[in-house]
């Protein structure tokens, strides 16, 4: 929240929306969920989250 609230501030706008946002959230639930079972590292939850965020963001349509 914070982050947004600073954006605004800055721009007078609100952030651009991501169209599969909900994907990107889905994605951090499940490499995070896995570091905190033991099933991988935190570092690796890190690295696969932005790895298959970044994949996802390439192919979003961003309303700027």
């Amino acid at each position: 929240m914070y982050e947004l609230a600073t954006e605004r501030s800055k721009n007078g706008r609100i952030p651009p929306r991501i169209s599969n946002f909900p994907d990107l959230q889905r994605v951090l639930r499940e490499e995070f969920e896995a570091a905190w079972q033991n099933k991988q590292s935190v570092k690796d939850a890190a690295i696969k989250a932005n790895e298959r965020a970044t994949a996802l963001l390439k192919e979003a349509q961003i309303d700027k």
